[in-house]
């Protein structure tokens, strides 16, 4: 969903591999910013494992959960929401 108009293009691959051979350097910044938006994803997939073995470990003891780890899903599905929505 865009914020506001805009216009969408086809870039081919071949005229994207001219655009990079051209100007090699957005290669890099490319690079680095997906590089950058995998580590971020990773972080918040390896947090949300956590707390789920967390709930996971309190269902089989049978302990009170506490209210941290319902939050934190619900704060990673709302990152979620607002991404797909």
């Amino acid at each position: 969903m865009a914020l506001s108009d805009c216009t969408l293009r086809v870039i081919t691959e071949e005229n994207l591999n001219e655009y990079f051979k051209l100007r090699p350097f957005f290669v890099l910044q490319l690079m680095q910013q997906m590089s950058g938006r995998l580590r971020a994803l990773t972080k918040d997939y390896m947090e949300v494992q956590k707390v789920l073995a967390e709930n996971a470990a309190c269902e089989k003891t049978g302990s009170k959960k506490s209210s941290g780890p319902l939050e934190k899903l619900n704060f990673f599905a709302n990152i979620w929401k607002k991404q797909n929505f």
